[in-house]
């Protein structure tokens, strides 16, 4: 059904999505004999096959469409040459195909699909022209309504908009639509309708506007997937103008087709009929959205307690439905935004200049909420007054206007905005008003309901993010981070995915222990995991930021104790929230689990007894031990200067009043005492406290000599 037409304007490879339709008048490129009669759309031709006249316009990567559809009429040609003409289709620099249409078939609307015209996906993406060629030695044939074909969807705008144009209507009845004025003209009665070609998602629109003033007597009815009515009847008195809280629907869901039905003569043209739907954004962790939700009742000195919520949306403050800052002329003390904590404020306007109202301080303190307008510090004031705010705490660049509130909050100890308005007590048309934190707790904030915007999949697939803060999203929405450690702070139940945590609660807690964790505050998690990865040495240290029992295939120690250049751990079958541990183990991945547990926060460093680790990773002072293979020996190596520790990665302190370059492992364990301190040396004789040779490990002290040379005493349980 959707007919995506083409821009007269349009550039060379650049295709619009909505765009009007083109006429005959964007043929040109002529070649051979052709000639182009663009009053009456004809073409005619002498000679060869080659006189062609070319589509202006159609570039470029056309892959989103399916098909090139036109109305070819009046086809004549020389019939000893039994040819007609030609649909010519040139990518990559060359000819790729024709489809030859030189049957009765040929005649009225013609749909080829990319396939019919020859076409692979690479080439459709690279069309260099498209044209119409005459085949033979002779003819003519007039093209109209050329257009490509893509099948419908809601294609909204940041700013929550998608459109439907005149082009896509189908008109019953004593109805007809001009497609390129938007003319809608009834002789009788009849309908428009929009009928898509597979059921589209209006779960998340609000409402829907036709733009035009009603001047006719017609009601619109829209048809779900299986076949009902969102309404009963159809609207008349807001038939151009639908939303949610004029008809009491909760959810369109999937819809088949938009009627509007006309019962008595006369004329309306509709440009295009705005669709609007609720949006998840995402903004820079530094950055957050100015609000009608920050503007409350006044706080300072004679606050009058009966000033209520709603109260913010009176004149000279922001308008949120419209999106737009406006005033009376007045300004209203009682209503402010506390900006105090911000450094920036930020507003793009698209024309108009805004005017800021913050107030001042007198005698030491806040404005009274009954002080004249004259004591305002109104930045832009259209009388020219109080200039030194201006050019204090106000820079101006292009259409941005950015206001210093750190600047502010220094000289005055707060920045209280009233109101943003006209500079003239007009109403300047506002696009973003943006305040800006230089210090961000979050990587980014995360918005409103609805549809998924590009910015929130941007945001969330930044592997560098460790925090995102979707308290401000007020739909159902499962949130997904591309880096598995990243927590998402929300509000909701329906707010769903890993690490999503709302009101201190997560119901899947998954992380990894090769990036770093950051998220400082304690929760509890319904269901806990954290993956660990073993490499060929075989050994590896950890945090785990939850109790959790050891993985089956692997052990885990705490380390005691230093004797020499030995160091002495303590087998542990599970492991307590916050305690670093030796792990001994094949290569490969482990998981620690845990059901219905507390999960630490990610304090910077957390110790247990000779480790110290963090989740975030740290940098390991002078004189500190790492765990290492070197020369074919695992051991703690000491180093010089400073080393990078990995996240979740433990080391050993300079602090434990060790001289020796390298600390061997001696681990106590179930079974017995085994010396790890070369890979490649082996027990090859053991003996008891009397000096006795042992024919295997015994019980109690044994003496064991490795193939090293060296000799271990060990104890077994």
């Amino acid at each position: 059904m959707k007919k995506i037409l083409l821009s007269l304007l349009l550039l060379v490879g650049a295709v619009s999505v909505h765009a009007t339709k083109l006429f005959p008048s964007g043929f040109g490129d002529l070649a051979g004999n052709a000639q182009w009669d663009s009053e009456n759309s004809i073409l005619t031709w002498t000679g060869s096959w080659s006189n062609s006249v070319g589509v202006q316009g159609l570039s470029g990567d056309l892959s989103a469409y399916t098909s090139l559809n036109f109305t070819a009429e009046d086809v004549e040609w020389d019939e000893t040459d039994k040819y007609g003409y030609r649909v010519l289709v040139y990518a990559n620099g060359d000819l790729q195909n024709a489809a030859s249409i030189i049957t009765l078939g040929g005649y009225g609307a013609r749909s080829l699909t990319w396939e019919e015209l020859g076409l692979n996906a690479d080439q459709v993406k690279n069309i260099n022209r498209i044209c119409f060629a005459g085949w033979g030695n002779k003819g003519k044939v007039k093209i109209t309504n050329v257009y490509l074909y893509k099948p419908f969807e809601l294609e909204f705008d940041d700013t929550g908009k998608a459109y439907i144009y005149p082009s896509d209507f189908t008109a019953n009845g004593d109805v007809t639509v001009d497609e390129t004025t938007g003319l809608i003209t009834i002789t009788g009665s009849g309908t428009i309708k929009i009928e898509f070609d597979s059921p589209v998602d209006f779960s998340s629109v609000t409402s829907i506007s036709t733009g035009a003033a009603r001047n006719l007597n017609e009601s619109c009815n829209i048809i779900r997937s299986d076949g009902t009515k969102v309404n009963d009847t159809g609207w008349w008195n807001s038939a151009y103008n639908i939303t949610g809280l004029n008809t009491g629907w909760d959810d369109l869901g999937s819809i088949a087709s938009i009627t509007y039905n006309y019962e008595q003569p006369g004329e309306v043209t509709i440009e295009k009929i705005t669709i609007t739907a609720n949006l998840i954004t995402a903004t820079n962790g530094h950055e957050t959205n100015l609000t009608a939700a920050l503007f409350h009742g006044w706080s300072g000195p004679g606050a009058d307690a009966t000033i209520e919520q709603e109260n913010v949306y009176g004149a000279c403050v922001l308008n949120e439905a419209s999106g737009l800052p406006y005033g009376d002329g007045n300004v209203y003390f009682k209503n402010y935004a506390d900006l105090s904590k911000y450094d920036k404020l930020i507003v793009t306007v698209a024309s108009g200049a805004p005017r800021f109202c913050f107030n001042r301080l007198t005698d030491g303190g806040q404005d009274s909420p009954d002080e004249a307008s004259s004591n305002m510090m109104d930045i832009n004031a259209n009388n020219g007054a109080i200039t030194w705010a201006k050019e204090r705490y106000q820079t101006i660049e292009g259409n941005v206007y950015t206001i210093d509130l750190a600047k502010m909050v220094a000289d005055r100890g707060f920045a209280h905005l009233h109101c943003i308005k006209g500079a003239n007590y007009g109403n300047p048309v506002v696009t973003s008003m943006i305040l800006y934190k230089n210090e961000a707790e979050f990587d980014y904030n995360i918005q409103g309901s609805g549809l998924v915007k590009p910015s929130v999949v941007d945001a969330l697939a930044d592997e560098n993010a460790n925090l995102y803060n979707a308290t401000g999203v007020t739909g159902a929405v499962k949130l997904e981070a591309a880096n598995p450690n990243a927590v998402i702070l929300a509000n909701r139940a329906d707010v769903t995915g890993t690490n999503v945590i709302v009101d201190g609660t997560c119901a899947d807690f998954a992380i990894v222990d090769n990036k770093p964790y950051k998220y400082a505050e304690s929760f509890t998690a319904a269901s806990a995991k954290q993956t660990v990865t073993m490499s060929a040495a075989g050994f590896s240290t950890t945090v785990v930021p939850f109790d959790a029992a050891v993985p089956s295939g692997l052990k885990a120690y705490n380390l005691v104790a230093i004797s020499g250049n030995n160091i002495t751990g303590e087998e542990v079958t599970s492991v307590k929230a916050g305690h670093p541990v030796l792990l001994e183990g094949a290569a490969g991945t482990y998981t620690f689990e845990a059901s219905d547990v507390s999960v630490a926060g990610s304090a910077d460093a957390v110790q247990n007894g000779l480790l110290t680790a963090s989740y975030a990773g740290t940098e390991a002072t002078n004189g500190g031990y790492v765990l290492q293979s070197q020369d074919g020996k695992v051991a703690f190596f000491t180093f010089e200067g400073t080393r990078t520790m990995k996240p979740f990665r433990a080391y050993i302190p300079a602090n434990v009043n060790s001289a020796a370059k390298s600390l061997n492992i001696v681990l106590d364990e179930s079974t017995g005492i085994t010396a790890h301190n070369d890979s490649n040396a082996t027990a090859i004789i053991r003996y008891n406290a009397a000096g006795q040779k042992l024919a295997g490990v015994q019980k109690g002290l044994n003496i064991v000599k490795m193939s090293n040379g060296e000799v271990k005493k060990v104890f077994v349980k």
